[in-house]
């Protein structure tokens, strides 16, 4: 028997987390699933998220911790089945990668996840190279961008999930952890990922930021100052 658990996390997504779900609940119809559930993390959300995930057929569970990792652990600690996806609100995947995906956990993967990732909307020239550079450096680690990530519960439980004291890169830092339990596949498919963060910083400050976080190093990744990228809280 195969079943799959998915956990959103999510603040205030409510533009866009109606399309992931509704795109999420078709792959899994078109899957080889015995059994799945849709679970969102809703971290504290002043929107209507809440309310919409549970219209669209999924479980909420409410957290407020205004942080990626413990939000993700959040939800998984409420799923119930044996392998776990973690997919972000602005995040849409397809049939192909989950079944790309079902096939490396059924052959034996404690983990697994995309190396493409395409957005919603053409970039510039800077934004691009950026984004191609930053996903080539994880694929060559061996590792996937925290978007589309697959686990099985056995490894996520001996891991301890993911790690609560990064507020980002913890995705890394979790696929780390996966490869020390077993085999972490790279999938060739792609997700489509919402390109929102560039509609509302501009391409100097993005850099500026990547910049200022390479000089400053991992410590850096373990406070909000530094990371406005992530948790200014406008969504799109």
């Amino acid at each position: 028997m195969s079943s799959l658990s998915v956990i959103i996390p999510a603040y205030n997504e409510e533009a866009l987390l109606g399309a992931t779900i509704e795109a999420i609940t078709a792959a899994l119809a078109q899957s080889e699933l015995v059994d799945s559930e849709i679970i969102v993390a809703d971290d504290a959300s002043t929107d209507g998220t809440a309310q919409l995930a549970t219209s669209k057929g999924a479980q909420v569970v409410a957290t407020n911790n205004r942080q990626i990792a413990a939000t993700r652990n959040a939800g998984a600690n409420e799923a119930k089945f044996e392998w776990l996806l973690f997919l972000d609100a602005d995040t849409i995947l397809s049939a192909k990668a989950l079944n790309a995906a079902i096939t490396e956990l059924k052959s034996g993967a404690a983990g697994c996840g995309v190396t493409k990732v395409e957005f919603d909307k053409p970039q510039n020239v800077l934004i691009r190279f950026m984004s191609w550079s930053i996903l080539t450096m994880v694929r060559l680690m061996g590792y996937a961008p925290g978007c589309c990530i697959f686990a099985t519960r056995e490894a996520f439980d001996a891991t301890g999930g993911f790690p609560e004291d990064f507020y980002a890169s913890e995705e890394l830092w979790f696929c780390r952890a996966v490869k020390q339990e077993g085999r972490f596949a790279l999938l060739r498919e792609s997700v489509l990922t919402s390109a929102r963060k560039m509609d509302y910083h501009s391409t100097g400050r993005i850099m500026w930021m990547i910049m200022k976080l390479s000089v400053l190093g991992p410590r850096a990744l373990k406070s909000r100052k530094h990371l406005d990228l992530w948790y200014d809280g406008q969504r799109g």
